[in-house]
């Protein structure tokens, strides 16, 4: 029963994620900074995640389980917002759908991190899907595209590894019996300061002497409010309810590697079906059978 709930969570986390997909889609369209868009978005999630600590049972850990849990939930806080920069960057000039599907697939870092140190089951099958999946990402890498209006393979290749140092540290915690009870609230409040001090540091890098004069002028965006709106709505249900105990549940069950693999999985497909239903998007034949093969290894990493 536990893992049918872990597995439920997860795919549930991924059909939910397709909101930042599409908000990191839309946003320059829109004119809408990527950076105060996840900066208001972080510090409205962080804010409501406060106050249920506040009224809710401080976990019962020593100083330096808290510190060490929510230090590396913190760290890939800041790691995930340069992704969901770089993923912006390469939607605007390529296939919003590939750009997708390939930054998701950085889930095989934490899946190979749970293998190896871990003691997750490895299978015939999990080995071969990672095998699956790196040869659809070469397929991808391969073939040209009629959606593209600019360079975008760099970006997304970046933010691809970047997807997976931060899962790596988002789910490091679910490992250790010892951080167990430092509740998903208190991992919202890590990962959320971090997302929000990436967004900062990453303002302040690009103009720091006119960072008052855009973020008033930013902040009277009706899109990036509009943008901002389903983004904390998401981000709170998925980490307070179903990212950090889905991945504890699996993780109980000693199928913790396939956490990833499960939510970035239901959301290729989500995705998918969005760029190409209501974004009119195209595929060639060579990025159909990409994105197969890559289904195919996810399907195959869950045995």
């Amino acid at each position: 029963m536990l893992l049918v709930k872990g597995i439920l969570c997860m795919i549930v986390v991924g059909m939910f994620w397709t909101a930042f997909g599409f908000a990191m889609g839309k946003a320059p369209k829109k004119n809408a900074s990527v950076s105060l868009i996840m900066l208001v978005n972080s510090l409205l999630c962080m804010a409501i995640a406060i106050c249920t600590a506040i009224v809710s049972e401080k976990p019962n850990v020593p100083f330096s389980v808290m510190f060490w849990t929510m230090a590396s939930v913190f760290i890939g806080g800041i790691i995930n917002y340069f992704q969901l920069d770089l993923m912006s960057i390469a939607m605007k000039n390529g296939p919003n759908g590939i750009v997708w599907s390939l930054i998701q697939a950085g889930f095989i870092f934490p899946f190979s991190m749970g293998i190896l140190f871990f003691g997750a089951d490895k299978t015939v099958f999990n080995i071969s899907g990672v095998i699956l999946i790196i040869v659809s990402l070469t397929l991808f890498g391969i073939a040209k595209d009629i959606n593209a209006t600019g360079k975008w393979k760099l970006a997304t290749m970046s933010a691809f590894v970047i997807t997976g140092a931060c899962q790596i540290l988002g789910n490091l915690p679910s490992y250790f019996k010892e951080a167990e009870p430092v509740t998903s609230t208190w991992r919202t409040i890590a990962g959320t300061s971090g997302v929000a001090s990436g967004a900062i540091l990453c303002m302040l890098i690009r103009d720091h002497r006119g960072f008052v004069t855009k973020l008033k002028e930013h902040l009277s965006n009706r899109s990036m409010w509009l943008l901002c709106a389903p983004l904390v709505f998401v981000s709170l249900t998925n980490s307070l309810f179903f990212l950090y105990p889905g991945m504890n549940m699996l993780a109980q069950a000693n199928v913790g590697s396939i956490a990833y693999p499960l939510a970035m999985g239901s959301s290729v497909v989500a995705f998918e079906i969005y760029t190409i239903v209501l974004l009119h998007e195209k595929r060639n034949a060579l990025q159909i059978t990409a994105l197969l093969i890559m289904m195919l290894g996810m399907v195959s990493l869950c045995f």
